[in-house]
């Protein structure tokens, strides 16, 4: 019964183990912003890039100085699966827009949804909590 027992603590482990490195490597990437659910057409578009090392760049092509290279904001991120939320932290913002009209060195987001290609990300504002889509991109610094 004993070994019943641990083998069943074991696998529990394993799966907690997996399950909680689940955000942080459904994050790992490019996330391209598509709208929010009640509009759809977006001109310039914020493109959100995880990378391993637990650093970030937010690209925005009609805002940044650089064309080639089109990053607005730099930082650190964290994932907490257990509050579902994304921690962006010494936020380095390179030009006057500002992600989520939050010049705050800790900016937090709530993960709503997350799929391999789909992301549903909520802010909190005045107003509540606002959601935006993003899908997995394919794009690169060069």
């Amino acid at each position: 019964m004993k070994i019943i027992t641990y083998n069943i603590l074991i696998v529990f482990a394993l799966n907690f183990k997996c399950f909680s490195q689940d955000l942080s490597t459904k994050l790992v990437g490019a996330w391209e912003y598509i709208g929010t659910k009640h509009t759809k057409h977006v001109e310039c578009e914020d493109i959100l890039i995880f990378n391993l090392d637990s650093t970030y760049l937010i690209l925005n092509d009609c805002y940044a100085f650089d064309p080639i290279k089109p990053i607005v904001e730099t930082g650190n991120w964290k994932a907490d699966k257990k509050l579902s939320q994304i921690s962006l932290i010494n936020r380095k913002i390179s030009k006057e827009y500002v992600y989520q009209n939050s010049k705050a060195k800790l900016l937090v987001l709530y993960v709503k949804k997350i799929s391999d290609s789909m992301m549903e990300i909520c802010f909190v504002n005045k107003t509540g909590c606002i959601s935006e889509i993003y899908k997995k991109s394919e794009r690169k610094i060069q």
